[in-house]
């Protein structure tokens, strides 16, 4: 019996760990703190997303700008090329019309890969949107401040606390 008796005074204290765990999570100060924590982490992910997004652009802009480099090294030889075929009697229109064709196709592929460079750093440079405002701040309760006028209110009207009402309310009087 004496067993009994303690496995029902464990089950009820057990009960009471359990009902207080229930209460203490319930409490405002809990609630509000659990938003609080699930917004921090959405807007850590957020940030995180932001970060590899910038990271890739910025390898991205790289690889594109070795390209440029590289096209832009091609276009010189192209010129060169292209003077000595002109100072050359031997050379043929045909031949003159195909490097310029090259150098133009290589002129065309430039701009485009300068467009996109363009476009890719100021990707980098553009803030980003949050789905989100920000929270703002909770005030102090016992800090009351005076709201501004409304341009609405007439200058003989003055904004009071009011005493008859709940603690922080404000109302209208006639000035006299």
């Amino acid at each position: 019996m004496i067993n009994f008796e303690m496995l029902w005074k464990y089950q009820q204290t057990d009960a009471e760990v359990e009902s207080l765990k229930k209460e203490l999570d319930n409490t405002p100060e809990r609630l509000k703190l659990k938003k609080l924590r699930r917004v921090l982490t959405e807007q850590t992910d957020r940030i995180k997303g932001f970060e590899t997004g910038l990271r890739d652009k910025e390898a991205e802009i790289e690889a594109k700008s070795r390209e440029l480099e590289d096209l832009l090294r091609s276009y010189d030889l192209e010129q060169e090329e292209l003077n000595i075929m002109l100072d050359d009697e031997e050379a043929t229109s045909a031949e003159l019309a195909e490097s310029r064709k090259a150098m133009e196709q290589l002129l065309d592929r430039i701009n485009s890969l300068k467009k996109a460079l363009s476009a890719g750093i100021e990707w980098t440079k553009r803030p980003r949107q949050t789905s989100r405002r920000p929270t703002p701040r909770a005030q102090s309760s016992s800090v009351i401040t005076r709201p501004q006028r409304p341009s609405s209110i007439p200058r003989r009207w003055s904004i009071s606390p009011s005493s008859k009402k709940r603690k922080g309310s404000w109302s209208l009087s006639r000035a006299t």
